[in-house]
């Protein structure tokens, strides 16, 4: 306890227990009592008794003491590493310092065994030594605080072990890669959602623009085909008056065929499965319906009852009698503010629907007038005459109205005429004409077929279709035939 009482650190950073620092020959004096008087070292030296009382009583054990020569050598060392710097004594990994040379001499005050550059007993410079670029020790470079007579006795903290203070850098090295790994993976799932959201935002479908300011929502029904929300009550099949041509084809597909219109100039008749599309310059202006599954938005169809019609829409109608129909309209806005009309034609045998239409009104429209010149009464004669064969039987008759094409496509005539074996009757209900051409002529048709069925029962079918006959020489023949059932009786 002797010698760690006496141990002073020099101002060059050696750590002493002699009178005078073995590293750069500076006095003790100097520095632990710089310009004190007797008195005051006296007083000094029983502050100095009284730390040493208060040191024993707060003695760490021998674990301790030994932890604090450790860190008492590494700090010596990283404070004569600075103070080489300061005075131009720069240490380099493996460089001989003298200050740590076990090689011992002799001083002329009589002191044997020194190891340091200076006498531990008198401060002498060791022989051969150059003190040239040492610099001055100075007073004020080291300050230390006096000790109170009587000082608060603090407990005192254990001294950590070199153990303890690498333990402590692991917890600190495991906080930090568990913090590391917590914000590695927020930065993982972060662009996980970020590719998710793009990946989708690419996938999804663009809005096509509409030339009305409002645009119908966009979704689609389980088997994943396009479904288009109805805006307004001018509307049919999935269509509003007022869309483009562009959000029609998104939402019902490619059409079947389109024709000019007979009855406007400039409208151009798209048909699909189940309705019937009036587009002028490149907007909605018309809709007719083609089967049950082209609903209202309020959701009436072809055969819904005329009660029906009443329950969704009401009676503020205006009616009129049409052959053997009756038509009641009704007025509403389009999407883009014009006046339109929704149309349902009523049978009066059953007060069932028989079709639906709206339409906004072409104020004095240009109607196109037929060509006379195409044989358009021709055309029509050779498609009444075909189904008078089948009613008559006369199958060979019916085969060679049809051109080779569409006979290829029915097969050969016995194959041909195996198919009409139970047919009682095929006759023409409607026929309208869709195009005309010199060559070409197109129309829609309903037909009415009529079929042996099950001993004396008669099965009753309704076809609506559509045909094309072409002009072979002077001859027109059948090309193209398409037709869908629509309706179906049992009769006894």
């Amino acid at each position: 306890m002797k010698n760690e009482t006496k141990k002073w650190t020099c101002i060059c950073g050696a750590v002493n227990t002699t009178d005078f620092c073995e590293s750069c020959g500076t006095p003790r004096e100097k520095v632990v009592n710089p310009g004190k008087t007797e008195d005051q070292k006296e007083k000094s030296e029983i502050s100095q008794e009284q730390k040493s009382k208060l040191s024993d009583n707060l003695k760490p054990d021998p674990s301790s003491e030994q932890a604090t020569d450790c860190y008492a050598r590494i700090a010596r060392k990283e404070e004569q590493e600075k103070t080489s710097v300061q005075t131009d004594h720069i240490v380099k990994e493996g460089d001989n310092v003298p200050i740590f040379s076990q090689d011992t001499w002799d001083c002329s005050c009589g002191k044997k065994g020194n190891i340091g550059r200076f006498c531990s007993n008198c401060g002498h410079a060791k022989p051969g030594t150059n003190t040239s670029s040492l610099e001055p020790v100075t007073e004020e470079t080291i300050s230390l605080t006096p000790v109170s007579a009587t000082p608060p006795v603090q407990p005192v903290s254990p001294v950590s072990s070199p153990d303890d203070v690498l333990e402590s850098n692991r917890q600190s090295e495991s906080f930090f890669n568990r913090n590391k790994k917590i914000l590695l993976g927020t930065t993982v799932i972060f662009l996980c959602l970020l590719g998710y959201v793009f990946y989708h935002a690419e996938k999804h479908e663009p809005v096509v623009p509409s030339t009305s300011s409002v645009v119908a929502d966009a979704k689609k029904d389980n088997n994943g085909k396009y479904v288009r929300e109805m805006k307004t009550d001018l509307s049919l099949g999935g269509l509003d008056l007022g869309i483009s041509t562009d959000e029609m084809h998104k939402a019902l597909g490619k059409e079947n065929y389109k024709k000019n219109s007979e009855d406007v100039k400039g409208m151009v008749f798209y048909e699909f499965e189940n309705l019937e599309v009036g587009v002028i310059r490149d907007e909605v202006n018309a809709l007719v319906s083609n089967g049950s599954s082209a609903k209202t938005k309020r959701g009436i169809h072809e055969g819904s009852s005329y009660q029906d019609m009443i329950d969704a829409y009401g009676s503020d109608y205006t009616k009129m009698n049409y052959d053997d129909k009756i038509l009641y309209e009704y007025t509403f806005k389009s999407l883009n503010g014009k006046d339109g009309l929704l149309r349902f034609a009523i049978n009066k045998k059953n007060d069932k629907i028989a079709y639906i239409s709206v339409r906004i009104p072409v104020e004095s429209a240009e109607k196109n007038k037929p060509d006379k010149s195409i044989d358009i009464k021709g055309a029509q004669t050779v498609f009444l005459n075909y189904h008078k064969a089948i009613s008559q039987k006369h199958f060979d008759d019916a085969y060679d109205m049809l051109t080779s094409d569409c006979q290829n496509q029915m097969g050969d005539l016995s194959t041909y005429a195996s198919g009409y074996k139970d047919t009682l009757n095929s006759s023409v209900d409607s026929l309208k004409i869709v195009s005309s051409f010199p060559d070409q002529v197109t129309m829609k048709y309903r037909l009415i077929a009529r079929d042996r069925y099950k001993g004396n029962r008669v099965k009753v079918q309704i076809f609506n279709g559509a045909v094309t006959v072409i002009k072979k020489g002077n001859i027109w023949k059948i090309d193209k035939m398409k037709s869908s059932k629509v309706d179906e009786k049992i009769e006894n």
